[in-house]
């Protein structure tokens, strides 16, 4: 095949796809074909295909557990056996049950959260803060955090701290070889749909789900190499509660821990008087990739999608 060809049937794939198989082709391209090693080495037509029909399945299982769990949860994600608690002051504070409807960034994408709108099933005051924070493609954040910033995971043992529908829990066991990946959630319902979608997809090699508080679990904290926050605490706990949680993380969460929070320490801690310092506690983590990755991760990936996602790592 001719170069001219080549471009020609990218062009007719990229135009075939949707908005997320698009960022996931283009992933699958940054990881598969970087520059640096298609100049010394090349695939067999076999293994081209090996790899892509393994992208391919990866994407497909991620769509069949979101219609799996649609089956089985509210329209708007939230069970009736959880207590929502809308916070009383930051940001979200004018976010109340009444006024605002909640949906679920893994279940609905902003396509489909558009459909809702102008067929009447939803207005326009849905919640961009409760629970998963902001209605963004699930599978855009997954591939930001899995392949655009962490390094490889493998030994590693992965936290996700209130994991409710178990989304970065699925993600981290299809996107990553993390050796451990733990979802700790307080409420036993969700714990119960999540360990049924993880022994039905096979997930159990290396999945653990808690049904604890978190503050419970000052070991799992310990020995947890990434933790993942995705607000598990705003719309759960009272304020005095939530100031005690984050006192409880920095006594527990160890040195060298990478943790992936939304939103960010510093957008929390203006309204929340923990009285921790947060530059004694954390730092910006810096990704470590080759300059080829990077650039062409900022071709492919709008960095104001996953900006309100902030990587840091304890001092």
């Amino acid at each position: 095949m001719s170069v001219q060809n080549a471009i020609q049937t990218f062009t007719s794939i990229m135009c075939s796809l949707n908005g997320i198989d698009q960022q996931a082709f283009l992933s699958f391209i940054a990881d598969n074909w970087k520059p640096e090693e298609v100049k010394i080495q090349s695939l067999s037509r076999g293994d081209c295909h090996k790899k892509y029909s393994s992208q391919e399945e990866q994407l497909k299982s991620i769509k069949r557990i979101i219609t799996d769990i649609r089956e089985r949860v509210p329209f708007d994600g939230i069970l009736s056996s959880e207590n929502i608690v809308p916070p009383t002051i930051g940001e979200n504070s004018d976010c109340d049950n009444k006024s605002t409807k909640h949906v679920d960034a893994f279940l609905y994408d902003n396509k489909e959260v558009n459909e809702l709108i102008e067929n009447g099933q939803l207005d326009n005051l849905y919640c961009v803060d409760c629970g998963s924070n902001n209605v963004k493609e699930y599978i855009f954040d997954m591939l930001h955090i899995f392949h655009g910033v962490l390094p490889p995971l493998q030994g590693k043992t992965l936290l996700d701290i209130g994991s409710r529908l178990g989304a970065v829990l699925y993600g981290a066991h299809i996107f990553t070889f993390a050796k451990k990946i733990i979802g700790v959630e307080m409420n036993k319902e969700l714990c119960t749909l999540q360990s049924d979608i993880i022994k039905k997809y096979n997930m159990n090699d290396r999945i653990e789900v808690v049904n604890k508080r978190i503050e419970e679990c000052p070991d799992i904290i310990q020995k947890s190499d990434i933790i993942i926050m995705n607000n598990p605490f705003e719309f759960y706990v009272s304020e005095s509660t939530h100031i005690e949680i984050w006192k409880f993380l920095k006594a527990n969460i160890q040195r060298g821990t990478i943790l992936i929070i939304r939103p960010p320490i510093e957008t929390t801690f203006k309204s929340l008087k923990t009285g921790i310092s947060i530059n004694e506690w954390v730092k910006p983590y810096k990704a470590e990739k080759t300059e080829g990755l990077e650039i062409f991760e900022a071709s492919i990936l709008d960095p104001t999608e996953h900006s309100n996602i902030q990587f840091y790592e304890a001092l």
